[in-house]
């Protein structure tokens, strides 16, 4: 009987283009063992998350046996992944509870494995209170303890030490000569796979297309000594051969990135044609709600007074933002560097954000008079603090272990901040960044209706007094386009510093997409 099925299974992540599984076919028998060897990065995982439901194939289909159980794929990950909230025996039995048991049903469930799974007594720990290899052991416990149908293991002892891992294993081992399973699991350990597996799949052409399959025909029950044998030793010599001649293909498949585009537009076509024949079907006003076409013509008959007033009001914000990022940057800084500082700075910031920015606007215009520094100021209450607080998540989320490591190589702490922290800290500024880029629009045009002579904010004003709807919408529109730049910028700085993030999005934004 198949536990499961795998056919003619194609998928590709939309950003790299490129096909990660192409028409794959294999099959795991129920009870059997199988494990998955190929080189890291080249989409394991992936074939995971497609078994998982968690990413939805292009092509094929992927079939699950029931065996009538609700949820019937246990789930281990590299990482134990334990909520550090919850203490073990509740961490192992949120399976259940996520399936229809009472809280105290599913602790009596899991309490009932611990002693097999040598974690008798730690029921009231929490996970920073164990070992990793503990913590491994309630990981694989949570993926079985609802009895699934096939237990999907992602290289689950990748992180342990070489010691710890090795008990593991033979933890491992024995649970499953005990106990009948379907296991699927993923390693990069060759000898591992030899001595828990049944069979093994080999990656033998990138994209996934075939696998080739070894039976691992060596008795059980296995020992470390088995590893010492000659059969053992000629498997794993096939082993290496066949992945020695692993290839790539390296054009892979083009997916047509329009698909991309298609269905937002589409969309946006939708909305238009309904805004441009709704409205007079159901006879609005011109002064409450104008067509589509009207706001269009008039922003071709005042393209000149709008262009004019648009560079002020940009102008405006850029000066605003620029300001707001040097602040930002500054105060993130002074708090994270000088403990004192911080003690001092970071209410009084904290503070600053309690009281609404348009109760404070009025005051910049007292402070600045109608001159720019007053708009500029009103953004700048609406763009430092998002930098402020992401910059000095950033700085406070730096690697200590590769702090460590710089500092052992002789870096000094000027060295260390260039070549760490400042890199370490871009995501979180550039994120910041480009939700300050669409604030500084509104700082500025806020600025403006509370008094100021030009700008998109006056000119909406000033249209809004003489109910000219047309115009008004004319002016949002122009804003929102506006808004829509500055953030590009922030997106464009993304793409240019952060080149090393692209490769790291097909393994994370994607499994969204489910």
């Amino acid at each position: 009987m198949k536990a499961l099925e795998i056919n003619n299974l194609s998928f590709g992540y939309k950003d790299s283009g490129k096909l990660i599984v192409d028409d794959l076919s294999f099959d795991i028998n129920k009870n059997e063992f199988v494990t998955i060897i190929a080189p890291s990065g080249t989409g394991k995982s992936t074939l995971f998350r497609l078994i998982l439901g968690l990413l939805k194939p292009q092509k094929g289909n992927i079939n699950i046996l029931k065996d009538g159980n609700k949820n019937i794929i246990g789930y281990m990950p590299q990482k134990d992944s334990l909520m550090p909230w919850r203490n073990i025996l509740d961490n192992t039995a949120v399976g259940l509870e996520l399936n229809g048991y009472s809280k105290k049903e599913a602790r009596k469930v899991a309490a009932t494995y611990f002693e097999g799974f040598g974690l008798k007594g730690t029921e009231k720990y929490y996970p920073h209170e164990l070992s990793g290899g503990m913590r491994q052991r309630a990981s694989f416990l949570r993926a079985i303890v609802n009895n699934p149908s096939i237990i999907l293991l992602d290289e689950p002892f990748s992180s342990l030490d070489a010691l710890t891992r090795r008990k593991m294993q033979s933890w491992l081992l024995d649970l499953c000569q005990r106990q009948s399973n379907t296991v699927f699991m993923i390693t990069h350990d060759i000898e591992e796979a030899l001595l828990l597996s049944d069979r093994i799949l080999i990656c033998t052409e990138l994209p996934y297309r075939n696998l080739k399959s070894i039976d691992v025909n060596i008795e059980r029950p296995r020992n470390y000594e088995t590893t010492l044998s000659s059969e053992f030793i000629e498997l794993k010599r096939s082993i290496l051969n066949v992945l020695d001649s692993l290839e790539e293909n390296k054009g892979g498949y083009r997916m047509k990135k329009i698909k991309d585009y298609i269905f937002p537009l589409i969309f946006l076509i939708i909305i238009i044609l309904a805004w441009e024949f709704i409205i007079p079907y159901f006879k609005v006003p011109n002064f409450i709600l104008p067509r589509f076409s009207e706001i269009i013509k008039a922003l071709v008959d005042q393209k000149d007074l709008i262009y004019k007033h648009s560079l002020i009001t940009l102008g405006e914000a850029l000066l605003g933002l620029i300001a707001s990022v040097i602040i930002g940057i500054s105060c993130a800084l002074s708090i994270y560097l000088w403990r004192n500082v911080s003690k001092t700075l970071y209410p009084i910031i904290i503070f600053s954000q309690t009281i609404p920015t348009i109760a404070l606007s009025p005051i910049m215009v007292m402070w600045f008079g109608y001159t720019i520094w007053s708009k500029v100021a009103v953004v700048i209450l609406f763009c430092f603090f998002p930098i402020v607080i992401s910059t000095l998540d950033g700085l406070n989320s730096v690697d200590r272990d590769l702090e460590d490591v710089l500092k052992a190589l002789g870096g000094n702490r000027f060295q260390i901040f260039f070549k760490l922290h400042m890199n370490s800290v871009l995501p979180n500024f550039l994120s910041s960044f480009k939700i300050a880029a669409t604030y500084s629009i509104s700082g500025a045009t806020i600025g403006e209706w509370l008094g100021a002579e030009k700008g998109l904010g006056i000119y909406i004003k000033r249209a809004a007094g003489m109910l000219q709807a047309d115009s008004v919408f004319a002016g949002v529109l122009v804003l929102s386009f506006l808004g829509l730049i500055l953030f590009s910028v922030g997106f464009l700085l993304e793409k240019i510093l952060l080149k090393y993030r692209r490769g790291l999005k097909e393994d994370n934004h994607e499994i969204k997409k489910a």
